[in-house]
């Protein structure tokens, strides 16, 4: 997987001062991109269930890095800057990073190959359930701890 650092230097990672205000916007399209993708597995669409369900995992992390006031021009960039930055702190473990890695394959794989199916729409909902719970709470206990 490419670095932060490397991120940094192609531009694909970069300061955004207004990330912060923004933070809570993430968490509530992770929120509503998760209840689409439940609307869309139980109407079998797999397809679009998987994509909705990356994409809520993406907002929530998106929502971490906004946090620390810096912005995304690569989904893979996004996962090396969460990696970086939240290192200390321990919030994601190897297993997380590979989940997020199969996910976006995944996703790749419903949105340009066709490759869909019921099995992988129920694991990227799960996954994405996971991670917009894990990372609400812990900006929720970052915002208790700053009052």
């Amino acid at each position: 997987m490419i670095s932060f650092d490397q991120c940094r230097k192609k531009g694909k990672i970069v300061r955004f001062v207004n990330g912060p205000n923004l933070v809570s916007k993430e968490i509530e399209t992770a929120r509503y991109d998760l209840e689409s993708a439940a609307k869309s597995l139980k109407e079998k669409n797999y397809k679009w269930s998987i994509i909705q369900g990356y994409y809520s995992l993406f907002h929530s992390l998106r929502a971490l890095l906004f946090s620390k006031s810096f912005n995304e021009h690569s989904h893979i960039c996004l996962f090396a800057a969460v990696e970086k930055l939240y290192d200390e702190e321990c919030l994601l473990s190897r297993s997380d990073f590979d989940n997020l890695l199969r996910a976006k394959s995944l996703r790749e794989g419903a949105d340009y190959n066709f490759d869909s199916n019921e099995d992988s729409a129920n694991y990227l909902i799960e996954l994405a359930d996971y991670f917009v719970v894990k990372v609400e709470k812990y900006l929720d206990a970052k915002l208790r701890s700053q009052s």
